[in-house]
């Protein structure tokens, strides 16, 4: 496969890949404490390596890239974007030790050159995520045969049409989002669209259409599946859910009985990083999607009812389960951390055409992660998709937002 990208040669990445362990170093030096001459060390060697490694690397030829080395450059950026953080994190606490004038002046210059590194890295991410680009064509283009033969087995007449196959997704994604695909256009040819006899008792043209559309909406892939027919609500649809929830994504399902079904999957571009929203819960900082957070609003405890037994609140006239996610998540928080007798902290958040209104201890803003896949052990803990590294090292798990909305029932 041909990509329209620049080269990076052996011997740059060897030297990037120096620069990645030098920063390493001098990172671990600044969280052990250095002093402000080793501070200074520290800006003297980014300033005598600048990022002219990876500018040199765009003057190469566009050349055929091998799957396992493109993975490896895609952990290369993802340890880079962890490393920027943890400098980002560390510039932080400097700033708030160091007051000195003499101190102040190196942190002005620790400032430049922690936001010069965070552009660098955020470039080099963008480029390795569109680098592992591939057009969805490869994928619908197995799908015609597939409907084809559905409805001549099934005695249908189906008419298949395929909109924005050029759309673009990142290549692991398009491996794993064919099964739901292929799921989902067997329940719209299979269940949705009735035979050529049943239609024209209905009205209906003798033959159906299924349309499948595919589009790019700012960070996201919208895959569009629509079918004429008569429609059988939400059957043999769980499998599915869980399928495009694994891949960060959602499944919205629109249903006129006897008039047609449109299914639309939303897809991150890349499932290697989500822009996400920290919150903490106790002691414990969790991750929520950001795609899939709507707003973030404050209540006094006492705006909040009980129905039914459940938790609820009132929003914009409307009215919202509430889910209190410490409690959902069965967390301990010391004494200090309640919030009984103060303002809550709530997000609203939507997944799968669901709203709920989650109360947590404190938002502590947006952050651009790199998602980890849950191990074995973790599989089957309720309410958890992923995981990611922090600043300061520790592990975040990243909510399962869809589950979360389920559970509060809305």
């Amino acid at each position: 496969m041909k990509f329209d990208k620049p080269s990076i040669s052996h011997t740059n990445m060897e030297q990037f890949d120096e620069q990645l362990k030098l920063l390493d170093r001098k990172l671990l030096q600044l969280e052990e404490g250095a002093d402000i001459g080793k501070i200074r060390e520290f800006i003297h060697s980014i300033e005598e390596h600048p990022s002219s490694n990876i500018h040199a690397a765009q003057a190469g030829q566009t050349i055929s890239v091998d799957a396992e080395r493109l993975a490896q450059l895609q952990h290369v950026a993802s340890e880079l974007m962890v490393g920027s953080t943890r400098l980002n994190d560390v510039n932080e606490r400097l700033r708030q030790e160091i007051a000195d004038s003499c101190g102040q002046g190196v942190l002005q210059q620790l400032n430049e050159v922690t936001a010069r590194i965070s552009r660098t890295i955020s470039a080099l991410q963008e480029g390795v995520v569109k680098t592992r680009l591939l057009p969805l064509q490869r994928l619908f283009r197995r799908y015609p045969r597939f409907v084809r033969d559905i409805s001549r087995k099934l005695n249908k007449e189906i008419d298949f049409l395929m909109v924005g196959e050029h759309t673009e997704l990142d290549r692991e994604m398009i491996d794993k989002i064919d099964e739901p695909l292929v799921s989902l256009l067997c329940k719209a040819a299979v269940h949705n669209i009735e035979s050529a006899e049943e239609r024209q008792k209905a009205g209906k043209p003798r033959k159906g259409t299924l349309l499948m559309k595919a589009s790019r909406l700012d960070n996201e892939v919208e895959i569009v599946i629509a079918d004429d027919g008569k429609g059988c609500g939400s059957q043999d649809i769980d499998t599915v859910q869980a399928q495009i929830r694994q891949l960060q994504g959602r499944l919205d399902i629109d249903e006129t009985p006897g008039k047609g079904t449109t299914m639309t999957i939303r897809l991150p571009l890349s499932s290697a990083t989500v822009r996400a929203l920290l919150v903490r819960l106790g002691a414990e900082v969790y991750a929520m999607p950001l795609q899939q957070v709507v707003e973030i609003v404050r209540l006094r405890p006492d705006e909040i009812s009980t129905v039914q037994g459940r938790d609820v609140c009132v929003i914009r006239e409307t009215v919202l389960p509430l889910v209190h996610l410490r409690r959902a998540l069965k967390i301990v928080a010391k004494p200090e951390c309640e919030t009984n007798a103060r303002m809550l902290r709530i997000v609203i958040a939507e997944a799968e055409g669901r709203r709920v209104a989650l109360a947590v201890d404190e938002t502590l803003g947006t952050r651009e992660m790199i998602v980890q896949p849950l191990g074995e052990y973790w599989a089957d803990v309720p309410f958890v998709s992923g995981s990611t590294i922090m600043g300061d090292g520790k592990v975040a798990f990243i909510l399962d937002m869809a589950s979360i909305s389920a559970e509060g029932g809305a």
